[in-house]
């Protein structure tokens, strides 16, 4: 469903390349494509909540690992780079965090090992 709603802004930013700055073909496409970038928006919002209800209707204790989104994007795949960037994990953690909360369920934040292990090995 993302997907659908980002090929549609892509289409849209496309379109308006196409327009002479400025002209009112140019202003209205410019409208098209905010419309597109909100639903894009929006939806991503309500899969984010429906996602984050229902894992706090369903445990009790859920545990999170913090990642460094930074770190996973820096690779060489651009499409790789914009479905990290798409999750928006922060946004997640934060509802469910709320949501949680709200239930009276724990939601516990950590690193992983691995990322201890690389911190406490002595760099040569």
């Amino acid at each position: 469903m993302l997907y659908n709603k980002y090929k549609r802004v892509k289409k849209e930013q496309k379109k308006l390349s196409r327009k002479e700055k400025g002209s009112n073909n140019w202003k209205k496409q410019k409208k098209k494509l905010a419309k597109a970038h909100k639903k894009l928006r929006d939806a991503r919002r309500d899969f984010l909540h429906k996602l984050s209800r229902a894992y706090s209707d369903k445990y009790d204790v859920i545990a999170v690992e913090d990642l460094d989104s930074k770190n996973l994007s820096e690779g060489e795949s651009s499409a790789l780079n914009r479905h990290i960037a798409n999750h928006a994990w922060n946004e997640f953690v934060s509802m469910l965090a709320y949501k949680a909360s709200q239930a009276g369920k724990q939601v516990c934040r950590g690193r992983s090992k691995k990322h201890h292990k690389k911190l406490l090995k002595p760099k040569l």
